[in-house]
């Protein structure tokens, strides 16, 4: 897709309370075009090490994560196609955008 890496900083904050991070410290790397200041930034945020609990089921669990991208198709499955990703998505189905 292109993403460089913008920013990659360590944050000091009460993550355990806002977050239900582990520890007071997290790591947020933003990945974005920086030629195209308006197609927008993914942000990862890493909030540490996460406790072992064993052999629990995951708690239940309501929605969904999206993460929209404005890119074009083809170059995108052609990228995918030289990493040796996104076979699975040949032939796929596709919507038209108005």
């Amino acid at each position: 897709m292109g993403f460089t890496v913008m920013m990659d900083k360590q944050f000091e904050g009460d993550w355990p309370t806002l977050l239900r991070g582990p520890q007071t410290s997290l790591r947020s790397i933003f990945l974005g075009d920086p030629a195209a200041s308006t197609a927008g930034i993914v942000e990862l945020v890493d909030l540490g090490p996460v406790e072992d609990r064993g052999p629990q089921p995951p708690p239940v669990g309501t929605g969904f994560l999206l993460v929209s991208v404005m890119a074009d198709v083809e170059d995108s499955l052609a990228r995918l196609s030289s990493l040796g990703l996104g076979a699975h998505l040949a032939g796929s189905r596709r919507s038209a955008s108005p």
